[in-house]
């Protein structure tokens, strides 16, 4: 991987750039999709629609520990089972 803050080759599995000590990116996301990609792709290769990170992903949402579903973060009831947050 290459550290998009000091440019300096890294292997993939540290969390950590070893020469400048910026986090590695997250891997980005597509909204519609949901398929993980390559943090160098900006738009999804099934559908085209722009990509986001994963971190800003799952800002969007919540589980429902009732049910298990996925639901927007600011809804107040779980529209499957009428729980409320």
């Amino acid at each position: 991987m290459i550290c998009p803050n000091c440019s300096n080759f890294y292997d993939d599995s540290y969390a950590f750039c070893p020469y400048c000590g910026a986090e590695k990116p997250a891997p980005k996301i597509c909204p519609r999709c949901e398929i993980l990609t390559d943090i160098s792709y900006n738009f999804c290769p099934r559908c085209g629609r722009p990509l986001v990170s994963i971190k800003d992903y799952r800002k969007k949402w919540k589980v429902c520990p009732r049910c298990n579903h996925k639901i927007n973060n600011v809804a107040k009831q779980c529209p499957y089972c009428n729980h409320r947050f």
